[in-house]
């Protein structure tokens, strides 16, 4: 689509309805030792987790780090329903009723 991820991740938390990602499975929580490229939960306490300008530009960080970090660190990240979808399931039903005379 040519959208980067925090455009993504600004219109998945925008548009959860059409997305589809306005549940997630509770518990959301960061992940207790979670450490990568991207550092550790409580090194982005008070940033913005989803600024593109922030991580790619400031601070050179690669972008599969970056979802890791917003998958590990959904509580301080803000991200609990970035990735989670809901799955819709469908029952049809067929009935056939048969006169006979």
């Amino acid at each position: 689509l040519g959208f980067t991820e925090a455009q993504m991740a600004e219109v998945w938390s925008n548009c959860r309805s059409t997305c589809g990602t306005c549940h997630h499975a509770p518990p959301c929580a960061d992940a207790e030792g979670f450490s990568n490229d991207a550092g550790t939960c409580k090194d982005w306490e008070g940033y913005s987790c989803t600024d593109e300008s922030l991580w790619k530009d400031t601070f050179k960080l690669p972008a599969d780090a970056m979802q890791e970090l917003w998958v590990h660190c959904a509580v301080t990240c803000d991200t609990c329903d970035m990735f989670t979808t809901t799955t819709q399931q469908t029952t049809t039903t067929t009935t056939t009723t048969t006169t006979t005379t």
